[in-house]
């Protein structure tokens, strides 16, 4: 298609955050949380009106991306509170994220969400269950606006669209629990040597990330422009709700 971006809505990857916390097991019990955070963005402009979009933690303003520029910040840095040094396995942690419309016009919001456990020098674990670290997301399964796009995830990766538009300075709150399963306990294989049983757990010093990108496109011919961005058929009714075609192509 020619000169699309001039015809349609520009995608504007606002940012991708990674929240890491360490964990160690040590009998019943879990080690510090350490945390670190990377990102990168990337922004458009689209004549006068810019898109313009942020992550919150509760009410607290964590980045935020439009066209003068971006900023970021640490999410999952109040998990432990004051004279705590543990993650409870179990245990369930406010976690409120939202996104925010910081631009001048209204737009559809995209979220991926990435979870991984990796070692402390960022390899990768693959065996490990990514399951395990449960985000509990707001999707319309659960009772909230956003809607799970099975044809992109996986155990790693999910992927979010909100139904509805979000309007200049509104907000939409995508999860609002953490809490790491139980199950990171009991995986633990055993081995006996001259009479003395060893325990070895598989998530010992383990590390759990958690990344985050957001998307968003103008409502102007939103159909055509999510597709252009996003590589995404989804059709939107006379109110303005999204809904995914099923079998629409996907990047």
């Amino acid at each position: 298609m020619k000169n699309v971006k001039s015809l349609l809505s520009i995608k504007t990857v606002v940012f991708a955050l990674c929240a890491a916390a360490l964990i160690g097991l040590a009998g019943a019990g879990l080690s510090r949380a350490s945390l670190q955070v990377t990102g990168g963005e990337y922004t458009a402009q689209i004549g006068t009106q810019n898109i313009g979009v942020a992550l919150l933690e509760g009410e607290r303003l964590v980045s935020q991306s439009q066209a003068e520029g971006a900023t970021h910040g640490t999410i999952l840095s109040h998990l432990l509170e004051e004279g705590e040094t543990q993650i409870v396995p179990g245990k369930t942690y406010e976690e409120l994220l939202s996104v925010k419309n910081t631009g001048d016009i209204d737009e559809y919001v995209r979220v991926i969400i990435k979870k991984r456990w990796q070692n402390q020098e960022g390899v990768p674990l693959t065996t490990l269950a990514p399951q395990l670290i449960d985000l509990h997301l707001l999707t319309t399964e659960n009772g909230g606006a956003w809607l799970l796009d099975e044809s992109a995830s996986t155990k790693e990766q999910i992927v979010l669209y909100y139904t509805g538009i979000i309007p200049v300075e509104g907000t939409a709150a995508f999860a609002d629990t953490l809490r790491i399963d139980e199950a990171v306990m009991k995986a633990a294989s055993m081995k006996e040597e001259s009479q003395v049983i060893t325990l070895t757990y598989a998530y010992q010093d383990a590390v759990f990330a958690i990344d985050v990108e957001v998307d968003a496109v103008q409502t102007n011919n939103a159909e055509k422009a999510i597709l252009s961005a996003w590589g995404k058929e989804v059709s939107i009714d006379e109110n303005g709700v999204l809904s995914l075609k099923e079998g629409g192509a996907q990047k």
